[in-house]
């Protein structure tokens, strides 16, 4: 569903350059790719064997999503500043978003679920959880993440488990609403204040400084703030495009190597680093034209 999530959310924002001269399209593609990757070896049980995992510690799926929240963060600003009223803008994302994750959920409840299935057929149509499953995904709603008789031998049974990252893409759309209309100098000291709650919420949730939490609400807020870091990170970026664009070269090197330090040596001395050098590095690289990375159109 990273996959779904990449083309129904991040796509609609590149209508600032018409020629789509950046490596936007080429970045999606990876991170997409480094999910996969990750949940192949999460799926036999041995997410260890991720290469990253070897050399870092991390797995190429946190690199992933994390990268998708910051070019969703960049683009999707950008799309508000765009929209002529909140409602457009709204409009906007729904439909970008719905459609896509309904056809998803249902092929995956109907038709994928009734070819794999260890049920009878009749069985598993007549199945409360199938159509559970359908209902409470089709609007992301984490009750139900399995469907009867599917994947059951699988060390992860959860049936397209990446639609979890689509809750958060609506709370922070949610959260960017609030700045429509807003000047531009006045964002550039609330996406900062949102950048710093959101990273002492997550270091905070990490290392256990904030107790008593029920595990749900935990999890939660730990990922919010998490993700929340790398949107809020690519949306203030967005506020400063002209400034990368004149930039971006020196900052992609500049940032490149203080994120490839971060991740190979000082992860645990210099992790705050990697909330800054990340975002800018995957904007910056974004923002450069590559031809031979340019193969979707």
């Amino acid at each position: 569903m990273i996959i779904l999530a990449a083309g129904q959310i991040l796509n609609p924002t590149l209508q600032n350059n018409p020629h789509h001269n950046n490596n936007f399209d080429f970045l999606r593609f990876l991170f997409a790719s480094f999910v996969i990757c990750t949940h192949s070896y999460a799926l036999l049980g041995n997410i260890q064997g991720d290469p990253l995992y070897g050399i870092s510690g991390r797995v190429f799926s946190e690199v992933g999503v994390c990268g998708f929240f910051v070019i969703s963060g960049y683009l999707i600003h950008q799309s508000l500043e765009r929209s002529s009223s909140l409602r457009s803008f709204v409009r906007k994302r729904i439909a970008r978003i719905f459609p896509g994750l309904i056809v998803a959920v249902l092929f995956a409840a109907l038709v994928i679920g009734a070819l794999v299935t260890e049920l009878p057929l009749l069985t598993y149509y007549n199945h409360k959880g199938t159509w559970l499953y359908a209902l409470d995904n089709a609007f992301l709603v984490p009750r139900h993440q399995v469907l009867p008789g599917v994947f059951t031998r699988n060390a992860e049974t959860a049936v397209n488990g990446s639609l979890w990252t689509l809750r958060y893409e609506l709370l922070f759309y949610g959260l960017l609403n609030l700045l429509f209309g807003v000047s531009r100098p006045a964002k550039k000291w609330f996406v900062p204040l949102l950048f710093l709650i959101c990273l002492t919420g997550y270091f905070c949730l990490r290392y256990d400084l904030i107790n008593g939490l029920p595990a749900g609400l935990h999890k939660f807020l730990f990922y919010a703030c998490n993700l929340g870091c790398y949107f809020a990170a690519g949306t203030f970026l967005s506020l400063f495009a002209p400034v990368l664009q004149q930039k971006k070269t020196h900052l992609l090197i500049l940032s490149s190597v203080a994120f490839l330090g971060v991740l190979l040596f000082f992860q645990k001395e210099l992790e705050i680093v990697g909330f800054i050098a990340f975002p800018l590095m995957v904007i910056t690289f974004g923002l450069h034209y590559f031809k031979a990375l340019h193969f979707s159109r």
